[in-house]
């Protein structure tokens, strides 16, 4: 799969490699602005080579200080665009904190799903606004 980032070189590519591997996690602590209201703003791309006619699927999770912030729990072939896509989570309530960011990608059997993350930013405004 052959993708070109959403802006600049590079993006960020997260789950199934040549190693097999079932989950891939990216993450960080931040000081975040005391600005209100605050949104973390990113790019994403998902493919995925799972079925959806099974009772499972693979995800995508966004998790805040260890807490589920977003999340896409039925990542498979029909329900992802195979292109970019603009994806604003409010965390308004976190202002002034410190945080840690986590983007995790899960996959519940050997067929591959993958994340690719770009301009992940923090901004007073959601993006579309």
């Amino acid at each position: 799969m052959t993708v070109i980032p959403f802006s600049g070189q590079y993006a960020v590519w997260l789950g199934y490699d040549q190693d097999s591997r079932k989950s891939a996690r990216l993450g960080q602590r931040v000081t975040l602005p005391n600005i209100r209201p605050l949104y973390l703003n990113f790019a994403l791309w998902l493919h995925s080579e799972e079925s959806c006619d099974v009772p499972y699927y693979d995800a995508l999770t966004v998790y805040i200080n260890g807490t589920v912030a977003a999340k896409n729990d039925s990542v498979c072939r029909g329900t992802v665009a195979d292109q970019w896509q603009k994806v604003s989570v409010d965390i308004t309530l976190l202002a002034g904190t410190v945080a840690t960011f986590v983007f995790e990608i899960s996959s519940v059997d050997s067929l591959a799903s993958v994340a690719l993350l770009d301009d992940i930013a923090l901004s007073e405004r959601a993006w579309g606004q």
